[in-house]
């Protein structure tokens, strides 16, 4: 128990450390981590980890999505015993959203299929999900045209989670100087650290690391400009982006 205590410290600082490594966070932490023991950690701990942990949701919401990516099937079991006791258009909706979320396409492209009749044959929520479920599918034409259906209805992009979908699929289908075209226009559009980082890990894998590098110093310049200026901003994609520099020098 002694030697477990003692060498806790040391544990945390070298833990401290690969935080710092993996997240992309300001390597002048590490000189503090090492140089300064016990208060180096507890200073990156109290600056870098305790406000991710204040933007988290909350803890009802935390044990929901473990619910639903560590035992999926007890969550769709109980979705799916409400579905057909009460089988109206949201239970039915909430049962495709959970097939799609754990990562079961083909139930859930069949259920959008069946909610996408009548009245509801445009439903822009049922087409942009069906949209996700095709492209987990790879069937990446299909997704396509129920993106162009979903258009069609004069559905506007309001949220860089809505629109991620397009760009995905414009990687697969569209030549590169149409994907880049698209990335460039929701880029300005969202000015989002989660575009930029597909895009960058888009670019890298075509072998355009210079234009990457580019995205990434630039994202790694607006962090640090948000983070002193303490305004709020999306931590997880801007430190997921600044990471993908490791992909760079590999």
């Amino acid at each position: 128990m002694y030697y477990i205590l003692a060498i806790l410290p040391y544990l945390i600082q070298l833990a401290c450390v690969i935080h710092v490594f993996r997240t992309g966070r300001n390597t002048t932490w590490i000189w503090v981590i090492i140089f300064l023991p016990y208060i180096g950690g507890i200073a990156y701990l109290l600056a870098e980890i305790l406000p991710d942990l204040r933007t988290r949701k909350s803890l009802h919401e935390i044990s929901d999505i473990v619910v639903s990516t560590i035992m999926p099937s007890r969550k769709i079991d109980k979705l799916k015993s409400e579905a057909e006791f009460t089988p109206s258009f949201q239970n039915r909706k909430a049962l495709a959203d959970e097939y799609l979320a754990s990562g079961y396409f083909e139930e859930a492209v069949r259920l959008y299929d069946a909610l996408l009749t009548g009245h509801e044959k445009n439903n822009p929520s049922c087409l942009l999900m069906k949209a996700k479920a095709l492209y987990g599918l790879k069937r990446y034409e299909e997704a396509a045209g129920t993106v162009k259906v979903l258009e069609e209805t004069g559905f506007v992009y309001s949220r860089e989670s809505e629109v991620l979908i397009k760009l995905k699929i414009a990687e697969h289908i569209q030549d590169k100087a149409s994907a880049d075209l698209l990335y460039e226009q929701f880029r300005k559009k969202f000015s989002s650290f989660e575009i930029n980082y597909y895009y960058a890990e888009y670019l890298i894998e075509q072998g355009e690391t210079g234009k990457a590098e580019s995205i990434i110093n630039e994202a790694a310049e607006t962090r640090d400009h948000l983070r002193k200026s303490r305004i709020k901003f999306e931590r997880k994609w801007a430190d997921k982006t600044v990471a993908l520099r490791r992909k760079i020098k590999k």
